[in-house]
């Protein structure tokens, strides 16, 4: 059953793409980590169960823009 819980905000925005939210639940250390793309970004988010810790990483591309690279193959 759906319940709202705390929300947690990104620093940049997410582009509008299909599956572009990937959510890692890690049981032992009580962390939940949320990822998603914008252009050549990567934002992850580790958060905390409780929703009362969290941690903001990026990671640029090498490349220019990776949403119009020719080397990204899609599935």
């Amino acid at each position: 059953m759906y319940h709202k819980e705390k929300s947690i905000q990104i620093k940049s925005s997410a582009s509008a793409l299909y599956n572009n939210l990937s959510v890692l639940r890690i049981a032992p250390r009580c962390l939940t980590y949320f990822t998603v793309v914008h252009a050549n970004v990567v934002n992850m988010v580790s958060a905390s169960w409780d929703g009362l810790n969290y941690s903001h990483r990026q990671l640029q591309s090498k490349e220019g823009n990776v949403a119009t690279s020719s080397s990204l193959i899609m599935q």
